[in-house]
C-alpha cells in the first residue's frame, strides 16, 4: 500500500513540477520534517522486490568504463613506444652521441592504455548512493527510540548500501564536482538511469509539503485503513482526469484557490515558497474541482472532496444532515456545468437555491473482503447470527452497509452512498454490487472492490462506468429521481402550514401541497347557503360590459371550493366535480330556483360548478385573511401565516 500510494506521489509531482534544475548540497543537512517524505520515496524506488540490488547487479555486470592513457618517461632500453619510432624528436630526450656519429636519447615517452571506472556516471552512481546512505542513516537517528517500521527498512537498506560503497569498484572512483544530467550512460544505461530516477525523485520529494504524511508513514505505526483511504483519492482523481480505455470520462481539472475561509483547502497546491503541497489529512476537507462535457455538450461541474462533513441543520432548504453530522470519507458535488466560473461554495449555495445539485458518497472500508462480508446472505439464518454477533462482539462488518443507508436517508440531497473495499485478489468473482431505491441506477447503495495491483489499480473501471452513467443520469429529466428532486426542492421551499388536528378530509391521493381550491366570494350566507343545500357555485365568465372575464389560471381544473362572506370564512367545503357554461337565465331557472336577484348583475354567460356533498372545517386553523372576488390556491397555502393573497 506503502509503494502504491507512494507511486502516485510520484506521478503527481512530475505532472505538476518536473525538476530542471537542482541546488546540490555537499554535506545536506536534511530537515526533520521532510526526511520521511524523502524516506517513502527512496523505500518506494529502492526496497520493493530488492529493487536496489537488481540495480546494482546491473551496474556491476556492465559498468560504464574509460579508456585512458598513461605517458612516462623511461630508459630508452626499456622503454616500448611505437611513436617514436614515428616522431623521435618528440618522444625522445636527452640525446647523446654514441661515438660513432650517431644520436641516441637516453629516454623515451612510453604510453599505456588501460580502462578506468573513474567516470562521470560512476562518480554520480557514488555521490547518489552516499546520500541514500545519509538519509538511512537520518531516519534511525531520529527514530532510534520508537524503532518501527521505517527504523527497520532504513537499517535493511542502509547494510545493502554499506556493502556496496565498500565493493573495490568504487576505489578508483573520485568525488563527484558537476551533476551530469546531460550524460547518455546516466540517462540510458539500465542501473544507472534507476539510481539517476530515484535520486531525482528524492530531491523533488523535498519540495512536496504533505501535512498528513505522518497519517500515512508516521516509522512506528503504519495505518493500512488510512493508507488505503489516501490512496483511494488519488485513485478517484485520476479516475475522472482518465481519457482513455473503457468509459473514460476525460474530465478537465479547474484550479482552485487556496482559501480557508471557503471551508476546504484544494488538494494540490503550490505554497508562497513554492513547494508542491497535498492537502490530504484526515478530518481536513479538501477538495479537486472539474467540469465534465456529455456527448450533447451540455456540462456538470463536480467537485471532489475527501473528509466533507455534513453539520446537522434544521432548515430543510440548507445542505447538511436533519440529524447529527456526518463526515463521508469521499463526496462527489454534481452541479450545472453554468457555475464553474464561481468559487466553489458560492457555486454550491446557487445550485441548493435552485434545487440543483446532488451528493454522491463512497466510504473506504479496508477490512472487507468479500461482498458477503458486506451485505451477508439474505436468509433467515445470517440474519439471526448476525443479532448475535452484534450483541456479543458489538462490531461486524456489514454494520457498514447499514451506515451507507444512513448517509442516503441523513444527509440531504443524497443520490447514493456506496464501499471501496480491497476484495480477495484470488477471488476472481469479486466485482461491483449495487441495490437500487427504484428500477434506476440512482438513489441506491452498493459496493466496489478496488486494490492495488502491480499493473495499477484494480476494479477501477466499474468506478469510471457507474461514475459517468450517474452524471448522464443527472442529466435526464425523464427519470423518476428527476422528477423526486424536482419536486422536494419545490415542497421544501415553500412555507411550511399550520398543524391542525383534524386536517380534514378523505385519504386523499394528491397532498394538501397539490390540492388546487377555489376560494369563492358569496354576495351574501344566503346565496353561499343555496350554494350549499344545491351542491353548486358560480362565477362570471363575462365582466358586466359582456367582455370576457379573466379567471385565475387553473380555477377549471381545481379541486375543492371554499366560500367565504363578509371578510369571514364559511367553514364547510365541497369536491368539485365539473364545470359547465351556462346562459344566464338558465342559471336562474335550473339552479336559483328562479329568483332573479340573487345575481345582482346582467351578465350573460357564468361557469357553474357542480359540488359532491359538503363537509364542515369546523376548527381547522384557517389563517389566510378572505378577500372579495375568488381566487385558486393550494391547500396547505390557507394555514401558512403571511401567505400571499394576491
Amino acid at each position: 500500500m506503502v509503494q502504491a500510494l507512494a507511486e502516485e506521489c510520484q506521478q503527481l509531482l512530475l505532472e505538476w513540477n518536473s525538476p530542471t534544475a537542482f541546488s546540490i548540497r555537499s554535506d545536506a543537512d536534511h530537515d526533520r520534517r521532510l526526511l520521511l517524505e524523502q524516506f517513502l520515496f527512496l523505500r518506494h524506488c529502492l526496497l520493493g522486490s530488492d529493487k536496489l540490488d537488481s540495480f546494482l547487479e546491473q551496474i556491476r555486470r556492465r559498468p560504464h568504463t574509460l579508456l585512458r592513457r598513461e605517458q612516462m618517461w623511461q630508459p630508452s632500453a626499456m622503454a616500448y613506444s611505437p611513436a617514436f619510432v614515428r616522431d623521435p624528436i618528440r618522444f625522445g630526450r636527452s640525446w647523446r652521441e654514441n661515438g660513432e656519429g650517431a644520436f641516441f636519447p637516453e629516454e623515451v615517452l612510453s604510453e599505456r592504455k588501460f580502462e578506468t571506472l573513474d567516470t562521470q556516471p560512476n562518480r554520480f552512481i557514488k555521490f547518489a548512493l552516499q546520500q541514500f546512505q545519509e538519509l538511512c542513516d537520518n531516519v534511525r537517528s531520529m527514530l532510534k527510540k520508537e524503532q518501527g517500521t521505517a527504523w527497520m527498512e532504513a537499517g535493511l537498506m542502509q547494510e545493502s548500501l554499506d556493502a556496496f560503497l565498500l565493493d573495490p569498484f568504487f576505489d578508483e572512483v573520485e568525488p563527484l564536482h558537476r551533476i551530469p544530467l546531460d550524460n547518455v550512460t546516466l540517462q540510458k544505461r539500465e542501473g544507472y538511469r534507476d539510481i539517476l530516477f530515484t535520486w531525482l525523485m528524492l530531491e523533488v520529494a523535498a519540495q512536496l509539503d504533505w501535512p498528513g504524511r505522518d497519517d500515512v508513514y508516521d516509522g512506528t505505526n503504519r495505518d493500512a485503513a488510512t493508507l488505503y483511504e489516501y490512496w483511494l483519492y488519488f485513485v478517484l482523481r485520476k479516475q475522472l482526469l482518465e481519457k482513455s480505455g473503457d468509459h473514460s470520462l476525460a474530465m478537465e481539472e479547474l484550479s482552485v484557490n487556496r482559501e480557508v475561509e471557503s471551508g476546504a483547502l484544494p488538494f494540490i497546491c503550490q505554497t508562497d515558497a513554492g513547494n508542491l503541497e497535498i492537502n490530504l489529512k484526515e478530518g481536513c476537507a479538501s477538495l479537486s474541482r472539474f467540469i465534465w462535457k456529455a456527448d450533447d455538450g451540455r456540462s456538470l461541474c463536480i467537485h471532489l472532496f475527501y473528509n466533507r462533513t455534513f453539520i446537522g441543520q434544521k432548515d430543510p432548504r440548507k445542505r447538511g444532515s436533519y440529524s447529527h453530522s456526518f463526515r463521508p470519507d469521499y463526496t462527489l458535488v454534481i452541479l450545472p456545468g453554468e457555475y464553474a466560473a464561481d468559487r466553489w461554495d458560492t457555486a454550491e449555495n446557487k445550485a441548493e437555491q435552485e434545487g440543483r445539485i446532488a451528493y454522491l458518497h463512497f466510504d473506504a472500508k479496508y477490512r472487507i473482503e468479500k461482498l458477503d462480508d458486506l451485505f451477508g446472505l439474505d436468509s433467515d439464518d445470517f440474519l439471526r447470527d448476525e443479532n448475535v454477533e452484534v450483541k456479543t462482539r458489538q462490531t461486524y462488518k456489514r454494520g457498514d452497509l447499514y451506515k451507507m443507508h444512513t448517509y442516503n436517508d441523513a444527509i440531504r440531497r443524497t443520490a447514493g452512498a456506496y464501499v471501496f473495499y480491497p476484495g480477495n485478489a484470488q477471488d476472481s468473482n469479486e466485482a461491483a454490487k449495487r441495490f437500487g431505491r427504484f428500477e434506476e441506477l440512482v438513489p441506491g447503495v452498493g459496493a466496489f472492490a478496488v486494490r492495488p495491483g502491480k499493473t495499477g489499480p484494480t476494479g477501477v473501471i466499474a468506478v469510471r462506468s457507474f461514475i459517468k452513467d450517474v452524471l448522464k443520469h443527472h442529466l435526464n429529466s425523464f427519470t423518476r429521481d428527476y422528477r423526486i428532486r424536482y419536486w422536494t426542492h419545490r415542497t421544501i421551499c415553500e412555507t411550511p402550514a399550520m398543524q391542525a388536528d383534524n386536517d380534514h378530509g378523505e385519504h386523499r391521493q394528491a397532498p394538501a401541497g397539490d390540492i388546487a381550491v377555489v376560494v369563492a366570494w358569496a354576495r351574501s350566507e344566503a346565496v353561499a347557503e343555496l350554494w350549499r343545500e344545491k351542491k353548486f357555485f358560480y362565477v362570471h365568465a363575462l365582466k358586466a360590459t359582456q367582455r370576457q372575464q379573466d379567471v385565475p389560471e387553473g380555477l377549471l381544473s381545481a379541486d375543492k371550493v371554499l366560500p367565504h362572506c363578509d371578510g369571514k370564512w364559511l367553514l364547510w367545503t365541497a369536491k368539485i366535480e365539473r364545470w359547465e357554461l351556462v346562459e344566464r337565465r338558465q342559471l336562474i331557472d335550473a339552479w336559483l330556483g328562479g329568483d332573479e336577484s340573487l345575481l345582482g348583475s346582467d351578465t350573460s354567460y357564468y361557469y357553474v360548478a357542480s359540488l359532491k356533498q359538503s363537509e364542515s372545517i369546523e376548527g381547522l386553523p384557517i389563517v389566510r385573511t378572505p378577500r372579495r372576488g375568488y381566487d385558486v390556491v393550494p391547500w396547505s397555502k390557507l394555514f401558512v401565516a403571511g401567505a400571499d393573497e394576491g
